[in-house]
């Protein structure tokens, strides 16, 4: 035990702990040597702050990952919206009444905090607008081997496919395309398309192609799309190998700076090929943890539950250059148990 106030107990969370995960036999003359691993015990998840930025939104932020958060509410009042990023919960709830509603975060069994939500003025609510990529007159550059993303201010309640249409080069020939709306937040629409490389494309939406939870519609949205070369960017290949059938793992490759690339999970095998294509050059980390329970997300332990926190590696890949394939060996629990 990390002993922060120094009085010989564990009773605070921030104070580091490690334990054995079973039992140790000593004899008089043993001479034993072992290592624990310190970690930061988890945290009850806390309400920190929340603040309603605009009229049908609530922010809560917390201090751990809001999806452990119980939220308590009359259904009758709201329908809600998700939306999780990161440590804030994003609220989304319809507008139109005209009295206070109440939304409760049940701190635990005897406490929870209650938020006052006001009502909301339709007149002080920005209209539906196309947030990424910016909708300009200069032209996006467009990865050839991904989808196209767009990311709109308000979660959308429904779609025009009549008003979208994408047209290639000068001819002004129109292309057929499917687009996905994603339903945790309902504020990305996934574009998917077989982009020719080097090619000019314009995607238009005209007015009323989607509308938000709110009832307004979009207004006309024209991108300039100039798809880029296949040589321009690389591709990572990881073996993954010397992995138990009975464990979940999971894998997340990021850039330098930390931002999440791609993510998968292996279950049920021993190895596995995976293939990241286009990406573009720079250096990748390979995060790798054993997901013991499922969730999607590396865990911390916990003392009292006598649970240690999930195993989890960050490995440092070589350069990705242009127009190359960079293969990756990984023996999982190998280097997981290291």
């Amino acid at each position: 035990l990390l002993d922060g106030n120094l009085n010989y107990l564990f009773d605070n969370n921030t104070e580091k702990i490690a334990f054995p995960d079973s039992l140790i036999q000593v004899s008089g003359d043993s001479l034993l040597s072992f290592t624990l691993e310190l970690f930061e015990n988890e945290a009850p998840l806390r309400l920190l702050d929340w603040q309603s930025p605009k009229p049908g939104l609530v922010q809560l932020l917390f201090n751990d990952v809001p999806q452990k958060a119980i939220l308590d509410y009359n259904p009758e009042a709201f329908d809600p919206i998700l939306e999780y990023d990161g440590d804030t919960l994003n609220f989304w709830y319809g507008l139109g009444s005209e009295t206070s509603r109440y939304l409760y975060f049940e701190a635990d069994s005897l406490n929870r905090d209650t938020l006052e939500i006001k009502p909301g003025n339709m007149e002080e609510l920005p209209p539906l607008m196309l947030l990424q990529p910016k909708a300009s007159g200069s032209e996006l550059r467009q990865n050839p081997g991904e989808d196209l993303v767009l990311r709109f201010n308000h979660p959308i309640s429904s779609i025009d496919t009549a008003a979208w249409q994408l047209l290639r080069d000068s001819t002004r020939e129109a292309m057929r395309f499917s687009f996905e709306l994603d339903t945790l937040g309902f504020r990305n629409i996934t574009l998917r398309f077989a982009w020719q490389e080097d090619m000019f494309y314009v995607l238009e939406l005209m007015p009323g192609a989607c509308r938000d939870i709110f009832g307004s519609a979009s207004d006309t949205i024209r991108l300039n799309i100039r798809s880029s070369e296949f040589k321009e960017y690389g591709n990572v290949i990881l073996r993954l190998a010397d992995m138990l059938p009975q464990k979940n793992y999971r894998f997340e490759l990021l850039e330098k700076s930390g931002r999440l690339v791609r993510t998968f999970s292996v279950s049920g095998k021993e190895s596995h090929e995976q293939r990241f294509r286009t990406l573009p050059s720079g250096q990748y980390n390979l995060n790798i943890y054993e997901d013991a329970n499922q969730n999607g997300r590396w865990d911390t332990g916990n003392y009292l539950k006598r649970r240690q926190p999930e195993r989890i590696l960050l490995r440092q890949l070589e350069q990705l250059r242009k127009n190359w394939d960079l293969e990756v060996a990984v023996a999982v629990e190998e280097e997981l148990n290291n």
